[in-house]
């Protein structure tokens, strides 16, 4: 038979295919723990997307009949790979402040763990003023919930998660993103080394120190914009 349009579709959107991979892997884990929020951790190096992927696969878990599904962008309370190099902080300590850490561990990963809902109406002092835009801050027991920084596997926050999905981007593709060089335009060797001696060198260690690549429950090749593949290592 002829193929459908909305399989040519897929076909046609590696980024399609993958989603509905991970929806069924969302899915699988739903269905592993019925009872209880389902913490589910999305981050990657610099411009690798993360948070567009976050967006894209929120609306495909709901258009697959999820009913709640949550985002929670914790970029604020960790540090990145510019603020650890601008401020000289090892990879060993990625939270913004020890407050920031221990009331993200104690009031909303472990009550999610636990089974049971967060409800809290306004911040405390410790967190950053960038992170009051998610208050009042309600989560189900029920919810399927997308964490998601750029270092978010600290062992903290992995050790919390029911899935982890981590998006990996070649080095010269990085580099093509941070500094702004049109897809397909040739740019000097040069600039790779510079971003692999300094942002990348961070990335990595944070990569090796924590494991991240050996835990991750799903690696995604996000070298191509828009284009996500599954990492057939994964």
């Amino acid at each position: 038979r002829l193929p459908r349009l909305t399989e040519l579709s897929a076909l046609l959107n590696p980024t399609g295919l993958l989603l509905a991979d991970v929806v069924r892997r969302v899915g699988d884990a739903r269905r592993f723990r019925p009872q209880g929020a389902v913490l589910i951790g999305l981050g990657g190096p610099p411009q690798s997307g993360f948070q567009q992927f976050a967006l894209d696969l929120r609306a495909r878990l709901q258009d697959a009949g999820h009913e709640l599904v949550e985002l929670l962008d914790v970029s604020s309370l960790l540090r990145s790979v510019e603020s650890l190099l601008e401020q000289g902080a090892g990879p060993a300590d990625p939270w913004v402040s020890a407050g920031a850490g221990r009331w993200l561990r104690e009031a909303v990963l472990a009550p999610l763990g636990a089974g049971q809902p967060v409800w809290l109406q306004a911040p405390p002092p410790e967190l950053p003023a960038d992170f009051a835009a998610h208050f009042p801050l309600y989560i189900s027991q029920a919810a399927l919930v997308l964490v998601f920084a750029e270092l978010l596997f600290a062992p903290e926050i992995a050790d919390a998660l029911h899935l982890s999905i981590l998006l990996e981007v070649s080095p010269e593709e990085t580099t093509r993103r941070l500094y702004e060089i049109e897809p397909g335009e040739h740019f000097h060797p040069k600039f790779t080394a510079q971003y692999l001696a300094r942002e990348g060198r961070v990335y990595q260690d944070y990569l090796q120190r924590n494991r991240v690549r050996e835990r991750a429950s799903i690696r995604v090749d996000a070298s191509r914009a828009g284009a996500f593949c599954l990492d057939e290592r994964a």
